[in-house]
């Protein structure tokens, strides 16, 4: 009896240090899991390459919209989206046109201009011309922005901080390598299908920023038109197509862009010029579009040029005086 009692004492003990074991091996792996696991840092290890997916009938709906979140901090803030102020600030047509041709003959170029200012939108040399694709260069790195904002929606799994550093280098210092990584991690096709969503219809990604010349011509030429940027300009600022958290880091990256010799380069501290400027080299490609703010008031104005006789430093300051001339000179 006394041995039997033994052994069973002893499968007792054994059997309650086996437990004791299990359990603090649980707690080892439930510690070791802590420790290794974190979604935010491996989200944003992978996220560079996750696939984009095209948008549906749904997601071609929330882009159109305005979607509202919480707004940030900003070093100085943007101002909030606005409803247009009637002024007294409005530049006639018959004006409007006469400065345009007078830059286009200076410069003896290519020129397309567009113009906006609270309802009133003009467009030289007339709208369908203004309207015509042509060479993009850097001003549509804006939009491919927009466009990568508009793939990740703003959610927990949205643009990471990588991709949010590509996005302002490939504004602010016009960084070709920076935004071709963006074009790639959205996809020409994609950014495409979401610009056609939005409305932009002359506005086309077609290859990277700073490959070897294509053998096609213009048509293998990233395009824009005047009438479109015209457009974006006042769909980011009106907070139509973004977030305000993505509308705000847009604007800011374009304020503190490096190139300011063109739109910006006349307008003192009582002015914000948020712009994006665009050249080549051969062809001459010299544009610039931007957001002119000044209290309540705001301008947009979109200059494209290309293939004019003049040096480059001509054209920049044409465009300078241009936009200096469309914003100060108003009806008495």
């Amino acid at each position: 009896m006394q041995k039997r009692t033994s052994v069973t004492t002893l499968m007792v003990c054994v059997v309650a240090m086996m437990m004791m074991m299990m359990m603090m091996m649980a707690v080892v792996l439930i510690a070791v899991f802590q420790l290794c696991y974190h979604p935010s840092e491996a989200s944003e290890a992978t996220e560079g390459v996750r696939p984009v997916p095209l948008p549906d009938a749904r997601a071609e709906k929330r882009i159109r919209e305005h979607r509202t979140v919480s707004r940030v901090d900003v070093e100085r803030p943007v101002p909030a989206v606005q409803s247009p102020t009637p002024s007294d600030s409005l530049l006639s047509p018959e004006l409007f046109d006469t400065l345009c041709r007078e830059f286009a003959k200076d410069v003896r170029g290519t020129v397309t201009v567009a113009y906006g200012h609270e309802d009133a939108s003009y467009y030289y040399p007339s709208y369908e011309e203004a309207s015509l694709p042509r060479r993009a260069a850097s001003v549509g790195k804006p939009l491919l922005a927009a466009g990568l904002f508009a793939a990740r929606p703003n959610t927990a799994r949205g643009v990471n901080k990588q991709e949010i550093e590509l996005c302002r280098r490939a504004i602010s210092i016009s960084d070709n390598d920076a935004a071709n990584k963006v074009m790639d991690l959205v996809g020409i096709e994609r950014a495409n299908s979401y610009v056609s969503a939005w409305g932009y219809t002359s506005t086309k990604y077609l290859r990277h920023y700073n490959s070897p010349a294509p053998a096609g011509g213009f048509t293998d030429f990233n395009q824009t038109s005047a009438a479109d940027q015209l457009q974006f300009l006042r769909d980011i600022w009106q907070g139509r197509i973004l977030t305000n958290n993505e509308r705000e880091m847009l604007l800011k990256w374009m304020r503190h862009g490096e190139r300011r010799s063109k739109i910006p380069r006349f307008f003192g501290k009582d002015y914000e010029v948020y712009n994006k400027t665009g050249e080549t080299s051969q062809p001459l490609v010299e544009n610039d579009v931007a957001i002119v703010a000044r209290g309540k008031e705001v301008w947009y104005l979109a200059i494209l040029t290309s293939d004019a006789t003049e040096t480059d430093e001509v054209v920049r300051a044409g465009i300078a005086r241009l936009a200096r001339d469309l914003i100060t000179s108003f009806n008495e």
